[in-house]
């Protein structure tokens, strides 16, 4: 399985610069990996909550347009409407990249969607961490801020 096209090994036996940088960082770290004979350290079992960029301890009914705009801004982005009747109307909202949207706050609070633009593909996720903090918070669990890696439409057709 490793071996085949789509395979962790395959990517390192014909360097796969995209496929190791996307999953390993670098082959640089993939060659630090300890041998499997090591003692493993105990996991870090302490969760956090997320930041979702509004106050989850008022009722979600009554979140207000500002509360909207400040979980946008923790998007990077805007929202761009003036007011708020329903948590299941369509708003306008634009992202850090300036890509214009119409979401309801349900899909962006509750859903977790964001930007459909900067949705995959292609991927640019590096770029999107640096200009969204709920997206970073996750993003550099496994990845360094310095890292700057774009994947076209057609990257995975090297695995076909």
């Amino acid at each position: 399985m490793t071996q085949g096209k789509d395979g962790t090994m395959h990517w390192i036996e014909t360097n796969n610069q995209g496929r190791i940088s996307a999953f390993w960082g670098s082959r640089e770290k993939w060659e630090r990996i300890p041998d499997w004979d090591i003692d493993m350290p105990d996991v870090n079992v302490e969760a956090y909550p997320l930041d979702h960029g509004y106050n989850e301890e008022i009722p979600f009914e009554d979140l207000t347009i500002e509360d909207m705009k400040k979980a946008a801004e923790f998007r990077g982005g805007q929202c761009l409407s003036s007011h708020l009747d329903e948590m299941n109307e369509m708003l306008d909202w634009k992202c850090a990249f300036g890509h214009s949207f119409k979401a309801s706050p349900i899909l962006i609070l509750k859903a977790g969607h964001w930007c459909p633009e900067c949705l995959a593909p292609p991927w640019n996720n590096d770029e999107i961490a640096k200009k969204n903090p709920f997206f970073a918070q996750i993003y550099y669990t496994n990845h360094d801020k310095d890292e700057s890696n774009f994947y076209d439409e057609k990257c995975y057709e090297d695995i076909l």
